[in-house]
């Protein structure tokens, strides 16, 4: 997953794989589906019931449509760490 992928099943902005495959530019063995498809099954509904039925596809296309929320969580740590180091920032200048 990611924005090239390449494996036996991939899923992102350009994605190349032997069984399947998900993005803007998938290409595939058996199943394809995406703004350019390429694949025995390409934007068909036996692609579209492969990927429905796919654990792999449901996890990354939530991840995909969640993403927001996972930039939130790398910005957590961040923000609490520039707090710590102000707060002992202030309490080195106070003594």
């Amino acid at each position: 997953m990611g924005g090239g992928a390449i494996g036996i099943v991939a899923s992102g902005g350009g994605a190349i794989a032997w069984q399947a495959a998900l993005g803007g530019l998938a290409v595939a063995h058996e199943y394809a589906e995406g703004g350019l498809a390429i694949a025995n099954h390409a934007n068909d509904l036996i692609a579209r019931d492969y990927f429905e039925n796919s654990r792999f596809f449901s996890v990354t296309r939530f991840i995909a449509e969640h993403s927001r929320w996972l930039l939130l969580l790398v910005a957590i740590p961040i923000v609490q760490n520039l707090i710590r180091r102000m707060k002992h920032r202030r309490e080195k200048s106070n003594t």
